[in-house]
C-alpha cells in the first residue's frame, strides 16, 4: 500500500507557513545585521538578559549580533526558496 494515498494533502498551507517564517528570519537579520536605532544591540541584550551569562561590552554584542544575522539569513533564504518552489509545484523533489 502505498504512503502518500493514505495521507491527506495539505495543499499550499505549508508553503505559506514557510513563506512567512521566511520573511520573519529574513526581517530578524536585517535587524542584527543592519542595527537600525540601535534595537538589533537591544535585542541581543534582552536576549542575554534572559541568559546566566554577562552582557558582553558593546562592541562584542555588535557581533556576536552580526552571527545572529548570518544565521537568520541563510535560515530566512532557505524557507523561502522552499516556499517558492512549492507555489511553483517544484517541491518536494521527484
Amino acid at each position: 500500500m502505498n504512503l502518500a494515498t493514505q495521507t491527506a494533502d495539505p495543499g499550499p498551507i505549508p508553503f505559506f507557513m514557510a513563506a512567512a517564517g521566511g520573511a520573519y528570519f529574513l526581517g530578524m537579520a536585517y535587524l542584527l545585521w543592519f542595527n537600525p536605532r540601535g534595537y538589533g544591540a537591544r535585542l541581543m541584550r534582552l536576549w542575554y538578559s534572559a541568559s546566566p551569562y554577562r552582557v558582553p561590552d558593546g562592541y562584542g554584542l555588535i557581533w556576536r549580533a552580526r552571527l545572529f544575522a548570518v544565521m537568520g539569513f541563510v535560515g530566512g533564504v532557505a524557507a523561502a526558496t522552499i516556499s517558492v518552489l512549492g507555489f511553483l509545484g517544484k517541491f518536494p523533489p521527484s
